[in-house]
């Protein structure tokens, strides 16, 4: 690149005309198209617009070779503020580190000596050059416009994932996309948000049938249990003294309150595991279904213990004589819980602390 023309010192200019042009040697030529090449590399790359400083071909062969370093530095230095300032950036954005380190062989300080070889070797790199600016440009958007994205996706999967443990549940589809999601997070976020994008999706999807199906039965199971609960309520209020039965109308109440938002099947999902409307999630809904048949045996209990005229005041010392029958050892659980039922209601008004005699025929 060097050439005895006036543009080899820093303080002048290239002025090159078609005339002047024409009484150049062949290698002062080259030296001015080499410099041109450089300077239309740079304003492609928008020196101007990140440096705030014009380089056109006005400038001289010191400065176009410096304005390549003082680039590459600028690029080095927004790469080392998003490494102090994002967690993982090392972990997630390692294609980036990679060109921030080619960067870094461009930068160091010019001087007389040195210029023309960092012009030359930045034309030797200029393509790999412009790449790595690309690069660093396109993860310092990325991270201001999709890096809470990740961050929110991220946080879904692995919530999603610790939901199926809890409910001690499989599902290939979640698994597979759980994978996939991994797999293209580590390696490239940005070139494999779209395939990200797509796997959190289909993980979303496959979660929220599962919510539906399990809200589904949920649902059926409670309307099913509220529904009873209200007859005995019916019951209670026509054929039982009001004065005998409050504890007993009291609990009616609690457990059809308990009732009350379990009975939707109506599900809404935005990248968390618990639902919009009803704040359940997947293990919430599975759990209140297993509780079910405890709820149905509270109530058999509370029916059990309906009252229609006081109790006997038992005499002082002396133990209530209860008779238990069991004519089959193997039952359903409703004719056992009948059963209990019946023990449980001719035991009304008895202390805890009060004694029984028990007759089992």
């Amino acid at each position: 690149m060097e050439c005895n023309t006036p543009s080899k010192s820093k303080n002048t200019v290239l002025l090159f005309n078609d005339t002047v042009k024409a009484n150049l040697s062949e290698d002062q030529l080259k030296n001015f198209f080499e410099v041109s090449e450089i300077i239309n590399q740079l304003i492609a790359l928008e020196f101007e617009k990140h440096k705030e400083r014009k380089i056109s071909d006005t400038s001289s062969d010191f400065d176009v070779a410096d304005a390549v370093s003082v680039l590459a530095e600028h690029f080095v230095t927004i790469v080392k503020a998003l490494e102090n300032t994002v967690p993982d950036f090392n972990k997630i954005f390692k294609h980036c580190l990679e060109q921030r380190n080619f960067l870094q062989g461009f930068v160091s300080k010019t001087t007389e000596a040195n210029y023309i070889d960092k012009a030359e070797d930045f034309l030797k790199d200029s393509n790999s050059y412009a790449t790595a600016i690309k690069t660093v440009i396109k993860t310092e958007n990325f991270v201001k416009k999709n890096l809470d994205k990740i961050k929110g996706f991220s946080n879904f999967t692995k919530a999603v994932e610790n939901e199926l443990q809890k409910a001690n549940s499989q599902n290939q589809i979640i698994e597979h996309q759980t994978k996939v999601f991994d797999e293209a997070v580590a390696k490239d976020v940005i070139e494999k948000f779209g395939d990200i994008q797509n796997a959190v999706q289909a993980i979303k999807d496959e979660y929220y049938n599962l919510m539906k199906a399990s809200a589904t039965k949920m649902a059926t199971a409670y309307n099913r249990l509220k529904t009873e609960i209200e007859k005995a309520q019916a019951d209670l209020d026509t054929n039982y003294p009001a004065e005998l039965n409050i504890e007993n109308k009291n609990k009616l109440k609690i457990l059809l309150d308990n009732c009350n938002n379990k009975t939707s099947d109506d599900i809404e999902i935005i990248y968390k595991v618990h639902c919009q409307k009803t704040g359940f999630s997947l293990s919430d809904i599975l759990n209140y279904i297993d509780l079910v048949p405890t709820r149905e045996t509270d109530l058999q209990i509370i029916k059990g213990n309906f009252l229609k005229v006081a109790p006997p005041t038992p005499t002082p010392g002396a133990p209530k004589k209860v008779q238990l029958n069991i004519k089959n050892n193997v039952m359903t659980a409703k004719e056992y819980r009948g059963i209990l039922a019946t023990q449980l209601q001719s035991l009304a008004g008895l202390d805890n602390e009060d004694m029984v005699e028990v007759t089992i025929v």
